[in-house]
């Protein structure tokens, strides 16, 4: 049954060229690197809240992962059948050199730095996404607990004002300190306790201007602390209502802490007030447990609450890892703990911090001040919580990564084997070729009469025919491999070397009459030399034709010794003829000094021009 993606991919086997797996590797990374970018992109335009950021980053980690492997086996899997397809004659092109190990290792490794890029870079990607998740839901929780706890303190100074504008404590709390009318005072405990009741708080006080209580309704009785004179002492000169930091007391038992909000307590006649009603709130059944819900399930995220005090922090809350902390869990700035980095100067509310919590364990956490408070917030998470959906994202990663790495080094090695066989077949068909046109050339040159030989560049004996082994009585066997010292004397066998070396240097055809003492006697040779080179074009060589020309030597040197024996006596010839002429002439000179007629007729030669000596 075929497949769409069969196919899609042309058939044929592997033939694979230089940097071949490399290409295919880099448009793997473009299109992976353009996939990072625009998906990221789409993501954050498309998804807002958490919950779906947690599902869409998975998924979209695993389509990265589908989409960039299936995109770089049909990369690899095209370039290899596109390579491997037949082409035509015309176009065909021998297969000169063989990949290399060092090639293959190189290719090999180029392709394993673009994985190990890939994966790193998606790697790092993945884990600086978690990290920004992880900064945006602690901020967004941060702000949250703080606007609780902004919500927490508006509510019970409201609560405040309302008790403080209470008809019955205005006109009933001046009157008590006056009669210490005992009706009055259960009225008012009845109307406190009504309204702690209602209100849902652990205690309302009424104290005096040394904060010692004269009216008390809750669970807690106890006399003033010092915070609670101090916010008296404050409320009563200011005439407005004050606040109290968290404080703790141990008694009565067990040990609680409370915040108590004071307001001044006006009098009918106008004159300075002298008693104040306190709103205490046990914020251990209330802001604590309201600090430490998290709105999103995690084993280890916890909101702190803390404040400087000198050159330490002081923990305000209950802690989720640890009991008994609030208010006497104390660590120096300068330990380096999460708590006391967001305290340090230069820290900007907001940003992130990695640093060791109060446990020694690895946390994440943003920091916020507490509007009209000392206070700061910090929402904290284990590192590891937070980086475990990414470590599990690269784990994935790296395991698909490492999949389609083999599945390339596969793919590679195999190109690499089919390339060698490919080149080992065409060397076979090249030796075939060379092996039929050396034997053609053998029986060539061994039915020839001259002698046909070829020499490396160091001289030695590549071929070496019938005719040259007639005329130096050594065969074939006794001479290849070797030079031309076994052959010769060494002054010409010297001749022969030197002549042999002009031709590979000057690259070009040259001939040579060379005169060589062989088992014939001495002969003489017509030699035509000339270079031979390799697939380059590099001279590696030479080969020469030498024919016996010994007999037209010996043929042109006796007519030239027979020319010289007639040019010799026709010179001699010439020479009488001239001396008889001259003799003539004085004959007849002699004759005309004595009267007589000339006895030669000498006008014919005269006529002509005196012939050179």
């Amino acid at each position: 049954m075929t497949t769409p993606l069969a196919r899609m991919l042309p058939p044929g086997l592997p033939r694979a060229t230089r940097l071949a797996i490399v290409r295919a590797a880099l448009l793997y990374a473009l299109a992976a690197a353009l996939w990072i970018l625009l998906s990221d992109a789409a993501v954050a335009l498309l998804v807002r809240d958490p919950a779906s950021l947690r599902f869409v980053n998975p998924l979209k980690g695993i389509l990265f992962i589908a989409f960039t492997a299936l995109l770089l086996f049909v990369l690899l899997w095209r370039q290899a059948a596109r390579l491997a397809a037949p082409a035509a004659p015309d176009d065909e092109q021998p297969l000169t050199d063989a990949p290399g190990l060092r090639q293959l290792l190189a290719g090999l490794a180029a392709l394993t730095l673009v994985f190990v890029l890939l994966a790193a870079g998606a790697m790092q990607l993945t884990w600086e996404r978690q990290r920004a998740e992880a900064t945006r839901q602690l901020q967004s929780i941060a702000h949250l607990k703080v606007t609780q706890l902004e919500d927490w303190l508006a509510e019970r100074r409201r609560d405040t004002e309302l008790l403080q504008s209470s008809f019955l404590l205005r006109e009933g709390v001046p009157r008590l300190r006056t009669n210490g009318d005992p009706a009055l005072r259960q009225r008012l405990l009845i109307r406190l306790d009504n309204f702690r009741t209602v209100m849902q708080h652990s205690d309302l006080v009424v104290c005096d201007a040394d904060g010692e209580p004269l009216l008390q309704a809750g669970a807690q009785l106890h006399s003033g602390s010092p915070d609670l004179r101090a916010a008296v002492r404050r409320a009563l000169a200011d005439g407005d209502i004050q606040m109290t930091d968290l404080y703790r007391m141990a008694e009565p038992a067990p040990a609680h802490s409370h915040l108590d909000f004071v307001a001044p307590l006006p009098t009918p006649d106008g004159q300075a007030s002298q008693a104040a009603v306190v709103l205490r709130s046990g914020v251990g059944a209330t802001l604590y447990p309201s600090l430490q819900a998290w709105p999103l399930p995690s084993d280890s995220a916890e909101a702190l609450l803390v404040r400087r005090d000198g050159d330490q922090v002081l923990f305000l809350n209950e802690l989720r890892h640890r009991r008994g902390t609030a208010l006497t869990l104390r660590h120096p700035l300068a330990s380096g703990l999460l708590a006391a980095a967001a305290l340090l100067p230069g820290y900007r509310p907001g940003d992130l911090i990695e640093a060791p919590d109060y446990r020694g364990v690895v946390t994440l956490g943003v920091a916020l001040p507490v509007p009209g408070t000392t206070w700061w917030l910090v929402a904290k998470v284990d590192s590891s919580e937070v980086f475990a959906v990414a470590r599990r994202d690269m784990l994935w990663i790296l395991f698909v990564s490492l999949a389609t790495w083999g599945v390339a080094m596969a793919l590679a090695v195999l190109l690499f084997q089919r390339r060698q066989l490919r080149h080992a077949e065409w060397l076979q068909r090249e030796q075939a070729d060379k092996l039929h046109a050396l034997r053609l050339l053998s029986a060539i040159a061994d039915n020839s009469a001259d002698a046909i030989y070829a020499k490396d560049t160091a001289g030695r004996y590549l071929l070496f025919n019938r005719a040259a082994g007639r005329y130096t009585g050594k065969s074939e066997a006794e001479v290849l491999g070797r030079n031309d010292t076994v052959l010769f004397p060494p002054a010409q066998a010297a001749m022969l070397q030197a002549n042999d070396r002009r031709v590979m240097e000057e690259d070009r055809l040259i001939s040579y009459e060379e005169t060589l003492d062989t088992p014939l006697g001495t002969r003489t040779f017509l030699a035509i030399k000339g270079p031979l080179h390799d697939g380059a074009g590099r001279v590696n060589g030479m080969y020469g034709i030498a024919r016996d020309i010994s007999e037209r030597v010996e043929v042109e040197a006796a007519l030239r010794r027979g020319n010289e024996e007639l040019h010799r006596f026709n010179r001699a010839m010439v020479g009488r003829e001239l001396d008889m002429v001259r003799l003539k002439a004085e004959v007849n000179a002699l004759a005309a000094a004595l009267g007589r007629p000339p006895p030669y007729d000498l006008g014919a030669v005269e006529a002509e021009p005196e012939a050179p000596a």
